[in-house]
C-alpha cells in the first residue's frame, strides 16, 4: 500500500511523492502514539500524521524488520537461552504455542501483497510493547490470538469467519 492509497481524497501532499519534512519529522516523533491509534482502528486517512506513519509501516523496511523480529522471538522462545528480546523476557510457552500463526504473519509481512496498516500496528506493537501477551502475564492463548487478530487485520485472506 502507497501513501496514495492511503491517504484520502483531497488530503495527499499537494502533488508531491513526500510529505513535508515537517510531516514526516512530526509522524517520527509521534511513532509510538500513532502506532496506537492505527493498532486500535483509526483511519489511517483521517490524518496527515496518520496516513504517514501508515505509509511508514507497510512499507517493506518495516515488515522486514518486524519478521526478523518474530523470527528472534520464536528462536528465543525454542531455544529458551537467552530468553529476552531487549529488556522484557519472552513468554516462551505461549510462543511457542502461537508458532504456527506467528510463521503465517511472518510469511505476509514478508510477501510481496500489500497489507493494511491497522494488522502491521498491531504486530509491531506486539512485539515491541512489553505489555502485550507475548512478554506480560496474561491468559492462555493470548499470544495466539493476539497474532491471529494481526494478521486477520493486515491481509484479508486470513480473516476469520
Amino acid at each position: 500500500m502507497s501513501a496514495s492509497t492511503i491517504t484520502a481524497p483531497g488530503r495527499g501532499w499537494a502533488g508531491a511523492d513526500r510529505p513535508p519534512l515537517s510531516v514526516r519529522l512530526l509522524a517520527r516523533v509521534r511513532a509510538h502514539g500513532l502506532d496506537r491509534r492505527l493498532a486500535d482502528g483509526a483511519a489511517p486517512y483521517a490524518s496527515l500524521l496518520l496516513a504517514r506513519r501508515a505509509a511508514v509501516i507497510v512499507g517493506r523496511p518495516v515488515r522486514v524488520e518486524l519478521a526478523d523480529d518474530l523470527e528472534r522471538i520464536l528462536m528465543l522462545a525454542r531455544t529458551g537461552e537467552p530468553r529476552r528480546l531487549g529488556a522484557v523476557p519472552v513468554r516462551r510457552h505461549e510462543v511457542l504455542v502461537a508458532a504456527e500463526p506467528m510463521r503465517r504473519l511472518i510469511g505476509a509481512l514478508r510477501g510481496p501483497g500489500p497489507l493494511a496498516p491497522r494488522g502491521v500496528a498491531i504486530a509491531r506493537r506486539l512485539i515491541h510493547d512489553g505489555t502485550t501477551p507475548m512478554y506480560a502475564l496474561a491468559p492462555r492463548g493470548a499470544v495466539a490470538r493476539a497474532v491471529n487478530d494481526a494478521l486477520a487485520h493486515a491481509d484479508p485472506r486470513f480473516r476469520r469467519g
